[in-house]
C-alpha cells in the first residue's frame, strides 16, 4: 500500500503558505529532509508524525492519505471483479455495484469505463442492432464512454474507451457513430503489438514478440470468422468454397501459433471454428466432411471443459447448437449421435 504522506505534506504546506524551511525549523529537522519527504524519496520518522499532523491541523489518517488509499483499493477491487465477471460472462452482476461506486466517485474515469463495458456485455446478441428492450443499457454505456472521452487526458484510458464506444455504437446499429469512433483508433501498424517489442532486447524481446504474435493471430482469426460466417449475416455474398477456405486457414493459424499446449480461449475458438466449418460443409453438400468437423468440435469442447477454467460447459453449449435445423440432414447418422453423446456426457 503506497502512502501519500509526501504529497500531502507538500499540499498542506502550500495551503498554509509555509516554506520548507519554516516546517523544518518547527520539527527540528533539516530543510533537505522536508524536501526529500515531499519528493517521495524518504518518509518522516514515526515520532514526527503527531507533530506534523498537529502543525497542519489534520488527523494522522488525513496526513498519511489513508482515506484516499482505502477509496483507491475499494475502486480497484470493484474493477478487478468487473473484469473477472466479464471473463465469466457474468457482467450483469457488476452493474449495480459499479453504479453505486460511481455515485460516490462521480468523476472516476475507470469506473465509468468498466460500468460501460459491463452494460454492453450484459446483452447477448449476434448482429446489430439490439432489440429495443436491450438498448437503454447500451445507450447508458455510450453516454459513459463519451464522458470519459470528453474529459479524460490519460492516453491509455482514452484508447480503451474509444474502442468500447465503437462496440457500444455498433450494437445500437448506429453505423455512422461507430465508424467515427473506429477512425480515431490507431492503425494496426501503429499498435503496441507491432511497435513495443522493437524497443527490447534478448529474452524480453523474444517474450514480447511471442505475445504479439498470439494477439495478432487472434485478430486474424476474428476477421476470418466474420468474413466466413456461414449465415452471411453481413451479406458479403462470398461463395461457400471461399468461406470454407477461410475457416480452414483460421484453424491452421491457431495450430501454427499454438502447436502444443493451447490456452482455454484458443480451445473454445477452435471448437467454434470447427462448428462453422461443419455448417459450411453442409451447405456444400459434403455430409461426411461435416461429420468429421463436428467430431473435431467435440474434441476441442471436451479439452476446454477439462481445464475447468469456466463455470459454463462448452459441451452443453455445443449440444444446444446442434439442435439447429441445418443439422437435420445428419441427425439420424450414427456419427452425429456419437458426437451428441460426447457433448452430453
Amino acid at each position: 500500500m503506497q502512502l501519500l504522506i509526501g504529497e500531502n505534506i507538500r499540499r498542506l504546506r502550500r495551503e498554509l503558505d509555509v516554506t520548507q524551511e519554516c516546517l523544518a525549523e518547527h520539527l527540528g529537522v533539516s530543510t533537505q529532509a522536508v524536501s526529500k519527504w515531499e519528493r517521495g524519496e524518504a518518509c518522516p520518522d514515526i515520532m514526527l508524525l503527531p507533530g506534523l499532523a498537529g502543525f497542519f491541523g489534520v488527523s494522522l489518517d488525513d496526513l498519511m492519505g489513508m482515506d484516499a488509499l482505502r477509496e483507491t483499493e475499494e475502486i480497484e477491487t470493484l474493477i478487478a471483479q468487473a473484469k473477472r465477471n466479464l471473463e465469466l460472462l457474468q457482467s450483469g452482476e457488476s452493474i449495480e455495484p459499479l453504479r453505486a461506486a460511481l455515485r460516490r466517485f462521480p468523476n472516476h474515469y475507470g469506473l465509468m469505463h468498466w460500468l460501460g463495458q459491463c452494460l454492453c456485455e450484459a446483452d447477448n446478441f449476434d448482429m446489430p442492432p439490439l432489440p429495443p428492450e436491450q438498448q437503454p443499457r447500451r445507450r447508458e454505456a455510450v453516454a459513459l464512454f463519451e464522458r470519459v472521452l470528453a474529459h479524460c487526458i490519460d492516453a491509455k484510458q482514452r484508447e480503451k474507451t474509444q474502442a468500447a464506444l465503437f462496440i457500444a455504437c455498433d450494437g445500437l446499429g448506429d453505423a455512422e457513430k461507430a465508424r467515427a469512433a473506429a477512425r480515431l483508433l490507431p492503425a494496426l501498424h501503429n499498435s503496441r503489438e507491432v511497435l513495443f517489442g522493437r524497443t527490447l532486447y534478448g529474452e524480453e524481446r523474444a517474450a514480447e514478440m511471442r505475445t504479439s504474435i498470439e494477439t495478432l493471430a487472434h485478430f486474424l482469426v476474428s476477421q476470418m470468422k466474420e468474413l466466413a460466417d456461414p449465415q452471411d449475416q453481413c451479406n458479403t455474398k462470398l461463395p461457400t468454397e471461399e468461406r470454407i477456405l477461410l475457416v480452414e486457414r483460421a484453424i491452421a493459424i491457431y495450430e501454427i501459433v499454438f502447436p502444443e499446449e493451447k490456452p482455454g480461449g484458443v480451445l473454445a475458438q477452435l471448437a467454434m471454428q470447427w462448428e462453422a466449418l461443419a455448417r459450411l460443409r453442409l451447405l456444400a453438400g459434403q455430409l461426411g466432411a461435416a461429420l468429421g468437423a463436428l467430431e473435431q468440435m467435440a474434441s476441442f469442447s471436451e479439452a476446454f471443459d477439462a481445464r475447468g477454467e469456466w463455470p459454463q460447459s462448452l459441451r452443453e453449449e455445443k449440444a444446444r447448437v446442434l439442435r439447429a435445423h441445418c443439422y437435420d440432414l445428419l441427425r439420424e447418422q450414427p456419427e452425429f449421435q456419437a458426437v451428441l453423446a460426447r457433448l452430453k456426457a
